[in-house]
């Protein structure tokens, strides 16, 4: 269902469809900004939707209001199998609600690439399957001694942590942060 400039889904539009494993949606112009506009129960009848592909999916400048009202429809459309989540090119530069993801019990993949992202400002823990995180080309100048903790705690639940950060405009300074940025990079086994 790609680059169809959908802008509304109707809260019935999905039904039955139960056995549905992945939903493409990216290059669209959907609208979330408010409830008028969208239904948060919008993937509820994806009873075992892994994949959910919405890059480029929503209308420009739904970015302020963009995460909480996706953690609404992820809470609400109850996607506890859901694996893979792309994210990218939605120009997200914040995400106001920490715990967005934490209604995904079962993520393995989450793809923020693309975004304006400028840290890691949601919780990353409550996700206990997670084995892969997209970063790359965000606005992230330095990831902070919190986020690096984080990220070792995600680390040490399993064998196999991938977080990619390339082209990202990292400082190069003698700033502690900078340094332990860099120290922690040598020593981490993500």
């Amino acid at each position: 269902m790609s680059s169809n400039n959908i802008k509304l889904i109707h809260g019935k539009t999905f039904h039955h469809v139960d056995n549905v494993e992945r939903l493409i949606l990216n290059h669209n112009d959907l609208h979330i900004v408010n409830k008028e506009e969208y239904h948060p129960r919008i993937f509820s009848n994806f009873r075992n939707l892994r994949e959910l592909h919405l890059t480029d999916t929503f209308a420009d400048n739904t970015q302020d209001n963009l995460a909480s009202n996706l953690h609404d429809i992820f809470v609400e459309s109850d996607l506890k199998t859901l694996e893979k989540l792309h994210l990218e090119q939605n120009e997200i530069s914040i995400m106001k609600d920490p715990h967005l993801f934490c209604a995904l019990p079962n993520l393995l993949h989450l793809y923020l690439g693309d975004n304006l992202l400028k840290g890691i400002h949601f919780d990353l823990e409550c996700m206990e399957k997670l084995v892969y995180l997209d970063l790359e080309r965000n606005k992230i100048s330095i990831l902070m001694r919190d986020d690096l903790k984080m990220l070792d705690n995600v680390a040490n639940r399993t064998d196999y942590f991938t977080v990619e950060v390339a082209m990202n405009p990292f400082l190069c300074s003698c700033d502690d942060n900078v340094f332990y940025f860099y120290e922690w990079m040598n020593q981490t086994k993500i």
